[in-house]
């Protein structure tokens, strides 16, 4: 069954409306049910985003909304931790039949929203403006204790806020992370939070702080924040940010494995000769890191040293080399053994390795990859294990694997203590599904 419920504002069109926060209000409702109300939704505040998604943190709800008319529909992706088997683009356009699909919210002078009923629970529930905070407001407010599992209402509600005015006040949170006076695990959030980050004068400021970080005087952290600003870099980096890198490399400042994402992202082929000396660091996730630059690359000059590598003591750097040769050599035979090596640790008991061979073998184009990888559709493998192969699976583009998928999208699940998982990899499975008729369709 697909669960897809909705919200439907209606009300004049206005700027900006209806993003932003909001905190819900059941004092109006009746006495009767304002305890059931307080129970759905005292805890939910309510995240309406400009790209046309919503949150309500707290109960784990999120999705997308649009306007249609003098309407805004806000459409769930599932219901509650349950997801819709349908793909994004699906549930964009869907609109509400009944209300268990979809309530409607009134507009009111003041900016509220308010719910009048709940299907046949009576409200009102009135969902009121938050006030607007600062960039280091919300970064504190956001950062989770330590030890929590995972974010609260109110920690969730503040992140998805700041994750909508980074990409415009970015110099805000550069100058919270190079501020001594913030405490360390803050700034170290700040770092991890500015990962959605594109824009190219964000990224190369970000890349230029590493070399002005005013220290933290806490053993390891220093280095241990840089890299995460390397990373922020690596997922939208420009030629300018990555020479940066490299600089900040060779001064000491980075590892390799800080370095070698961002390179393997821009992929530049004048870069091989830089990444190449890293494969004998003594740091598995140097050489690791490196490999993979390399292999998206296509550096057949890392042929050789790749072959020596299968054999490092780490599985990690095995992988990685394997994952090189069955991109790179144009020996079939070689290629072959090189995705048979990387199919057996497809079921490793390592937490990663498994994720990484799944990777590692749509990076390798081959069509012998295919067969390693839509097995594990059907298998009896967790579901996480599943899910990731699935996407890698739409990210590889071979339209044969769509029969697989289409039976994994039909695969049954009748225990409700799996049903959550079992959603999440229906979800992935669509979403293959789309992309590989999409390619499909351009190649018509």
């Amino acid at each position: 069954m697909v669960f897809a419920l909705a919200i439907a504002v209606i009300g004049g069109f206005q700027t900006g409306f209806p993003v932003g926060s909001y905190k819900p209000d059941v004092s109006k409702a009746p006495v009767k049910t304002r305890d059931l109300l307080q129970g759905y939704f005292g805890r939910a505040l309510l995240v309406v985003r400009p790209n046309g998604e919503f949150e309500l943190s707290g109960i784990e709800q999120e999705g997308y909304w649009r306007k249609a008319g003098d309407k805004f529909v806000f459409v769930y992706d599932g219901f509650l931790s349950i997801q819709s088997s349908e793909p994004s683009e699906v549930l964009r356009k869907a609109w509400p039949k009944n209300h268990v699909e979809g309530m409607i919210l009134r507009k009111g002078a003041d900016g509220t929203l308010t719910l009048s009923d709940f299907g046949p629970v009576p409200g009102p529930v009135i969902f009121r403006p938050m006030p607007r905070r600062t960039i280091a407001q919300l970064i504190v407010a956001s950062n989770p204790p330590e030890g929590a599992v995972q974010l609260s209402a109110a920690a969730g509600e503040a992140w998805s806020s700041l994750k909508d005015r980074i990409e415009a006040e970015w110099p805000e949170v550069l100058r919270f992370i190079n501020d001594p006076k913030r405490s360390v695990p803050d700034r170290g959030w700040a770092a991890i939070l500015l990962q959605g980050l594109k824009g190219p004068k964000g990224i190369e400021a970000t890349a230029r702080l590493i070399f002005d970080l005013k220290p933290t005087n806490v053993k390891n952290r220093d280095q241990s924040l840089r890299g995460t600003l390397a990373r922020v870099v690596a997922q939208h980096p420009t030629e300018n940010a990555a020479d940066l890198l490299i600089e900040a490399q060779r001064r000491g400042l980075l590892r390799p494995a800080d370095v070698a994402p961002a390179l393997r992202q821009l992929n530049r082929k004048t870069d091989i000769p830089v990444l190449l000396p890293w494969l004998t660091s003594k740091r598995e996730y140097d050489k690791s890191e490196t490999l993979e630059a390399l292999t998206i690359l296509e550096a057949e000059e890392a042929l050789s040293i790749a072959r020596t590598l299968t054999i490092d003591p780490a599985e990690g750097v095995q992988l990685a080399a394997y994952g090189l040769i069955a991109r790179t050599t144009p020996d079939p035979i070689e290629r072959k053994e090189a995705i048979s090596k990387l199919a057996k640790w497809i079921k490793s008991s390592e937490f990663l390795l498994p994720f990484a061979a799944v990777d590692a073998l749509c990076r390798s184009k081959a069509p012998e990859a295919l067969p390693h990888l839509v097995a594990i559709l059907g298998s009896e493998m967790p579901a996480v294990n599943r899910r990731n192969t699935a996407m890698a699976l739409g990210k590889l583009g071979d339209i044969r694997a769509v029969p697989a998928l289409i039976e994994a999208k039909s695969r049954p699940s009748d225990d409700l203590d799996t049903w959550a998982e079992e959603s999440r990899v229906r979800r992935a499975v669509a979403e293959a599904l789309v992309q590989l008729g999409n390619l499909k369709h351009s190649g018509d």
